[in-house]
């Protein structure tokens, strides 16, 4: 699917049609969403491939060309909405397409998520792990255990998880994760040991700037909500192999046209009441086309541009998103070095060891690959891929007792994730209600349009385009034809 462009035959003339303008995950999102509510959709996407900020990468790792996600990302069992995605559009994958981590194994290589509970080591010691019990119980009872904290550090661990439960995980704006560690007393080796970690790896964001409310409602949302809500959940290939492309072929099989390669130069209503939408993209030869609603799916500054004369108040929100860069360093070793499914790194600036996160890829090519996350880069000095290979792969060989990867490469995404300050716009998709006029049928989809307070993640993209597409459906409903 990735670098082809796939045309099914356009909808008749007349018929009532969405244009999504973007192919990553919030703009396959509403389009299956539409597609299965029997919407006529056109999808526009201007880079070769689909999946927008988490798509399948070929790469040269050593002497072995490899499909690589362009970053590591996270996804957790509570990514509901992504995993009824990942199964709809994969409809033939056995089960609910997901496993245990301890059933994967030679016997059952079609299944194409391994899921792993809650059970992270640091090189410090300190572990962290579900245990079967309900709520933030499971992981107060796993913490418990770690030797590496004190007792007074253990209690004031059990005293910040019961007092965010009792609070019912709101009333935190305008406070950064800072602030509230410190409201609620934690000690600075447990801030950080385990808060800092997780601030950042979940808001890209340090924690001394990060929006607590956020903050609170990704801890309800994993370690606060019991069952296997922190999961983690990895793909045996790669995350474009899971949705971006299933979805353009299930798209495709239901007549939906998806244009690869297309760059939207601008929109416009067609008439004052914004009963109707044109649409110009960088084809010169195509004329402008008209559609019943748009949905726009692209990050933020290109939301900006696109929507810029329609809706100012809109496109001013959406300049003010700042944002920070991901790097994810693909390490590659000839034999199974052993690795944990997932490893917290000890950060230490001062040394240059800059790894926050490894997880375990397994066999890719010729290689065995763990890919090391380097979030929030923009609070460290500029440094070179090869620079940022050399001290990682030096910090992963002396916190985890392994041998130096003889193959790394290197992805950086400048502008990977918006940062997640407390002051950062508040948006939902419906356009109408954000700027109060006419503008009934112009949608966003992106994280940053996430009807819930999640960061800028996987789950926030798939569930805004969801809400996007129904949103459109209820205003179309009844002209629609044949639906």
């Amino acid at each position: 699917m990735a670098g082809v462009e796939h045309l099914a035959p356009g909808p008749a003339s007349g018929t009532v049609r969405v244009a999504v303008i973007g192919g990553g995950w919030a703009g396959l999102a509403a389009a299956v969403e539409l597609t299965e509510r029997g919407v006529p959709v056109t999808i526009f996407e201007a880079a070769p491939q689909w999946g927008g900020r988490a798509r399948r990468c070929p790469v040269q790792l050593g002497d072995s060309a490899v499909d690589l996600d362009n970053g590591q990302h996270l996804m957790l069992g509570a990514y509901r909405e992504c995993l009824r995605l990942i199964q709809h559009v994969n409809a033939d994958l056995p089960g609910d397409g997901l496993a245990p981590n301890h059933a994967v194994s030679a016997t059952s290589p079609e299944v194409p998520f391994v899921r792993t509970r809650l059970h992270i080591a640091t090189p410090d010691g300190l572990l962290l792990q579900r245990i079967r019990l309900p709520g933030t119980a499971g992981v107060i009872a796993g913490l418990l255990g770690a030797s590496i904290l004190s007792a007074g550090e253990r209690w004031a661990l059990m005293r910040f998880l019961s007092a965010l439960r009792w609070h019912r995980w709101r009333g935190f704006d305008g406070l950064t994760v800072m602030q509230l560690l410190a409201r609620f007393g934690q000690p600075p080796a447990l801030v950080k040991l385990l808060w800092e970690p997780l601030c950042i790896a979940a808001l890209n964001t340090e924690a001394s700037a990060a929006c607590a409310q956020t903050f609170a409602t990704v801890l309800r949302d994993s370690l606060g909500a019991g069952g296997d809500a922190s999961d983690f959940i990895t793909p045996r290939s790669t995350l474009g192999a899971l949705f971006p492309e299933p979805a353009a072929a299930w798209l495709q099989r239901r007549g939906a046209h998806l244009r690869l390669r297309r760059v939207v130069r601008g929109i416009a209503p067609s008439d004052p009441q914004g009963s109707a939408w044109r649409v110009r993209t960088s084809d010169a030869a195509a004329p402008d086309e008209e559609f019943a609603a748009l949905v726009i799916a692209v990050p933020p500054p290109n939301a900006a541009r696109l929507v810029g004369d329609a809706a100012p108040g809109v496109a001013a929100q959406l300049r003010k998103f700042e944002f920070d860069t991901i790097a994810t360093v693909y390490l590659g070793w000839r034999d199974d070095p052993g690795l944990a499914p997932i490893t917290m790194l000890g950060e230490d600036a001062g040394r240059g060891y800059y790894g926050q996160w490894l997880f375990d890829r397994g066999a890719q090519g010729n290689w065995h690959v763990g890919a090391i996350v380097v979030s929030a880069q923009g609070r460290r000095a500029p440094i070179g891929p090869s620079e940022l290979a050399r001290r990682v792969a030096s910090q992963v060989a002396e916190q985890l007792g392994v041998a130096v990867a003889p193959a790394t490469t290197v992805m950086i995404e400048k502008r990977a994730t918006w940062r997640c300050l407390p002051g950062r716009p508040r948006l939902i998709p419906d356009v109408c209600a954000l700027e109060g006029n006419h503008l009934q049928r112009l949608w966003l989809a992106g994280d940053h349009a996430c009807p819930e307070r999640y960061p800028a993640t996987l789950e926030g993209a798939v569930r805004s385009g969801v809400a996007a597409a129904r949103g459109v459906a209820a205003l179309l409903d009844g002209k629609i034809d044949g639906a």
